[in-house]
């Protein structure tokens, strides 16, 4: 299933693995990705941080 983090760029894909237990997959238009297990209440949000923190280590590869 689609989840959205509101992050242009970004699609992330969410996966119920048993009881409250989540498999969640990102990948960015640049090709960076992240993927994690979480029983968080709140996937999208972990999801979201995630994606941040990779922008933010892009956007310091392009400065330098």
């Amino acid at each position: 299933m689609q989840l959205e983090i509101g992050l242009p760029g970004w699609e992330v894909r969410i996966e119920e693995r048993s009881a409250n237990v989540w498999l969640v997959r990102g990948r960015h238009a640049s090709g960076a990705s992240f993927e994690f297990t979480t029983s968080a209440s709140d996937p999208a949000q972990r999801a979201r941080a995630e994606a941040l923190e990779i922008e933010a280590h892009l956007r310091i590869r392009s400065l330098v």
